[in-house]
């Protein structure tokens, strides 16, 4: 936020601040993007956050309990109703239009991704160090990272992905080659106590792969994790 801060001076601020308690997207879409897809590479990015995460957000910078400069004038005057409409709004920017799809989400990894993270997810590497990290695979990101749940995953790719050309998917594509990824096998859990229903029921929600049957072979994934 600090960017779209130095950029609006005092009187704009107030102006904004005024404005938010009439048409709250709005005002948030002057940095944010309507969709929640920022233009500036540093102004966070929304698409793709729950509800309830953008609303306890809103509610700590409407307290204090978060401190910016830019938010608190904007979000202290906002009521509880007009906090859940923003949440609300953005949330709902990401959810995707169709069923994501594994194969149309392999065919756009294998055009898009594939040059960088290798046709197998396995990353590349320059003089034994990764220059472009692995996706899948015993070297990636394990079953219990943010990265793989598909709704997490597709909000990152949304915003920054291809390399330089963040914002260039359209939603629809985000959703289909998040799921291919974390359709992958990949490290296991470390919440993982030897139960995969368990770990499955106690930590994975409707966005992870985890413990549902693998879209290529069959198994359940997470069972064959390194």
């Amino acid at each position: 936020m600090l960017l779209c801060s130095s950029l609006l001076p005092l009187a704009a601020l107030a102006a904004l601040a005024e404005q938010a308690t009439q048409d709250v997207p709005r005002i948030c879409a002057t940095c944010h993007g309507l969709n929640g897809v920022p233009k500036e590479p540093n102004i966070p990015n929304l698409w793709g956050q729950s509800e309830a995460y953008l609303t306890e957000q809103l509610q700590a910078f409407r307290s204090g309990k978060r401190v910016s400069d830019f938010m608190n004038p904007i979000i202290y005057q906002l009521s509880d109703e007009q906090i859940k409409r923003a949440a609300s709004h953005f949330a709902n920017q990401s959810a995707a239009k169709e069923t994501p799809d594994f194969k149309r989400g392999q065919a756009l990894y294998g055009a898009r991704c594939a040059d960088c993270h290798g046709a197998d997810g396995e990353g590349k590497k320059v003089a034994e160090r990764y220059v472009f990290p692995p996706l899948w695979g015993r070297d990636s990101y394990n079953w219990g990272a943010g990265m793989h749940g598909v709704d997490k995953a597709a909000a990152f790719i949304k915003s920054n992905m291809p390399l330089s050309r963040g914002g260039s998917l359209s939603d629809q594509q985000a959703w289909n080659v998040s799921l291919y990824i974390n359709s992958q096998a990949r490290p296991q859990d470390p919440r993982f106590k030897g139960d995969l229903e368990q770990t499955t029921k106690a930590f994975h929600g409707k966005y992870s792969q985890y413990g549902l049957p693998s879209p290529i072979d069959g198994h359940l994934l997470g069972s064959k994790a390194y």
